[in-house]
């Protein structure tokens, strides 16, 4: 947090209020597309350098010209497809671990596999438990970075506008925004004409 008396200046207001605005109420679209952006350039930046590389390895120093961009292309389109589902198997890993190590903790039980043949019910019983709050955060991922983008979007409007109703306000509208819940109340079923 920044210090009471700490000056911000007005452009820099400006700018985080658009921003704070923005991660409230579009955080999703903008994680899904930061990660496929990200994948894009990573596979195009490959793709590159592979179109660089291939027609000086064949001693084609023209086809260059149409090896970087078509390389850089299609493994760009790759890339952001595996990002996206590496993610998912990042945050599966993440959450299965993690709740494997605690449930393993608090039932007392070694960490190791030769803790199996000891006690292989807690065993089996954190490492399915563990698979399934896995399985479980991997599903609800979306609504996690939902409440995770309108958090900090709140919070980052509650330091520009100081007021005590700015934080809920700003969750409330977040939440309303990208769970969906306007597109309810915009959209209705079409009149039938007689």
């Amino acid at each position: 947090m920044l210090p009471i008396n700490y000056p911000i200046p007005d452009a820099y207001r400006l700018h985080a209020l658009v921003l704070a605005l923005l991660l409230a109420c579009t955080g999703w679209i903008l994680y899904r597309f930061g990660v496929r952006i990200a994948g894009f350039a990573l596979g195009f930046l490959l793709g590159g350098v592979l179109g660089i590389v291939i027609p000086a390895v064949f001693e084609r120093p023209g086809a260059q010209l149409w090896t970087v961009p078509i390389l850089g292309v299609l493994l760009g389109w790759f890339a952001s497809v595996l990002v996206v589902g590496l993610f998912r198997l990042l945050v599966f890993l993440a959450v299965a671990l993690a709740s494997f190590f605690t449930l393993s903790v608090v039932a007392g039980a070694p960490l190791t596999l030769e803790a199996f043949g000891e006690e292989p019910a807690v065993f089996l019983t954190a490492l399915g438990v563990s698979l399934l709050l896995g399985l479980c955060g991997v599903l609800l991922q979306r609504y996690l970075i939902i409440v995770l983008t309108v958090w900090i979007g709140a919070s980052l409007m509650q330091e520009i506008l100081p007021h005590p109703a700015t934080f809920p306000a700003v969750v409330a509208l977040g939440l309303f925004v990208q769970l969906g819940f306007y597109r309810r109340l915009v959209t209705r079923a079409p009149r039938e004409e007689s």
